[in-house]
């Protein structure tokens, strides 16, 4: 096995520094000296950027090198995806790095065969979901990067201006309301279309997803906002089932999106007392339940 001096390696081209979540390389096997040798072709260093610093840092002066001779650039790319060993877990812009990489030597239609390295999975869309990412504006590409929003979210959004969208990504950076990345992408959605549908403009788009955001259940509070009508229904009849059978043990439901002809009621007894008793409340509630039908579709 060959050594080479770090600063020798400093200045081999860096075209496949394209890695930016690489995992820290443990203080213990820096201490030991047991590192994995870094493949080389030629004057490039094809992995082990994150190495080179993390080993230089540590006072070493010269680390393992494996001489890999002339290869294709997909093979290149290939060796240096598997040795990273985070399939699944590469951000969109370590992604378009590679698939640039491609596209300078002309070799752009090989980037969909990476997808088992990249996801763990072959996709054949992965390159035209590369190619919607790189047309997105930069502030979207870190949003997405740092998982605060979905590409979908943002190819929605990247019509809006860059200094709206550094606001809002100051908003879901914030932590002030933690949110899960599924209820970020429905209330992010849901408000993109509320926006759309009420044409609402871009200086007041900011105070909609900051007034959401802040609020006791955002996804509730975005619900609400996209589908008024609905919301109301809902709060009508929850207003309606406490007025009429609070204390009764008697349970009522209603249909789906109160898109049905029947409500569902259910309850329990144990003894032929009880049971008169419930149905001395049904009486009383067959007499009261015109509002209700009126919530069905």
């Amino acid at each position: 096995m060959d050594y080479l001096p770090i600063e020798k390696l400093r200045s081999f081209a860096a075209s496949f520094d394209i890695f930016t979540g690489s995992k820290a390389i443990k203080n213990e096997l820096l201490e030991l000296g047991l590192l994995p040798p870094l493949p080389v072709a030629g004057k490039e260093l094809v992995w082990g950027f994150n190495l080179l610093c993390s080993a230089a840092k540590a006072g070493y002066s010269s680390l393992p090198v494996v001489r890999i001779g002339k290869k294709p650039l997909i093979e290149l790319l290939r060796i240096a995806i598997t040795i990273e060993d985070r399939a699944g877990n590469f951000t969109w812009g370590e992604m378009e790095r590679v698939y640039n990489l491609l596209v300078k030597k002309g070799s752009s239609e090989l980037f969909s065969s990476l997808s088992p390295l990249l996801l763990g999975h072959e996709d054949s869309r992965l390159f035209a979901r590369v190619e919607q990412f790189s047309a997105l504006k930069t502030q979207l590409k870190a949003l997405v990067d740092d998982k605060l929003i979905d590409l979908k979210t943002a190819l929605h959004c990247n019509n809006w201006h860059a200094a709206l969208i550094e606001d809002i990504g100051v908003l879901l950076r914030s932590g002030e309301n933690p949110l899960s990345f599924s209820k970020r992408r429905l209330i992010l959605n849901q408000l993109l279309e509320v926006s759309m549908k009420h044409r609402i403009p871009e200086e007041k788009i900011l105070s909609l997803v900051r007034n959401t955001l802040n609020s006791a259940d955002p996804l509730k509070t975005a619900q609400a906002l996209r589908f008024p009508e609905l919301t109301a229904m809902e709060e009508r009849f929850l207003e309606l089932k406490g007025k009429l059978l609070t204390g009764t043990g008697i349970k009522l439901t209603s249909p789906s999106f109160f898109e049905g002809e029947n409500f569902n009621m259910s309850f329990s007894f144990n003894s032929k007392k009880a049971l008169e008793k419930k149905i001395n409340y049904l009486k009383t509630f067959a007499e009261k339940t015109d509002e209700l039908f009126e919530l069905l579709y």
